[in-house]
């Protein structure tokens, strides 16, 4: 990238500079250096689409190989697993949110873990919450806590207090 820019740079310094050196001659010669000078400073700026063109040729064959090496049922299982740990992260991460805005509560007073049915990739179910509550969350109303989780996600509630 720094390649990139220093040509970008150099082209158009280089087209300056010749450009200005013919500030004083013939109208035609100027205007056909700057039109040559634009010329190479465009030839320059699509020089990575270029590169990107000429290779990828190469680079479909080694993604393709890349795939072909693997086992295609450990390639899906592996992604399925993927999907389905960021997407619970991202729920257990929601809900903490949502608590502690309601209910006031410090980021390390509450622990939230959610169990999946993951049986069929295309229907994941969302079968149970359980909220570990620490320090000073222990002194909230569970059963109230309990009420508003399950209102908001529509499965069943565990709470626990440590």
């Amino acid at each position: 990238m720094k390649g990139y820019i220093f040509t970008i740079i150099a082209v158009s310094v280089i087209s300056g500079i010749i450009s200005s050196m013919l500030s004083n001659s013939n109208t035609s010669l100027k205007k056909f250096v700057n039109f040559v000078s634009g010329l190479i400073c465009t030839i320059a700026l699509l020089s990575p689409i270029v590169t990107i063109a000429s290779n990828m040729n190469s680079f479909g064959t080694s993604i393709e190989g890349l795939i072909n090496t693997l086992n295609p049922d450990d390639s899906v299982s592996t992604t399925n697993k993927i999907i389905i740990d960021t997407g619970t992260e991202n729920i257990c991460r929601g809900i903490k949110n949502t608590v502690i805005s309601r209910y006031g509560f410090s980021e390390n007073d509450i622990i939230i873990n959610a169990k999946i049915n993951a049986d069929n990739i295309e229907a994941i179910i969302l079968e149970e919450i359980e909220i570990t509550l620490k320090n000073q969350a222990t002194w909230t109303d569970e059963y109230n806590l309990k009420d508003f989780v399950e209102d908001l996600v529509g499965c069943k509630v565990k709470i626990k207090k440590i």
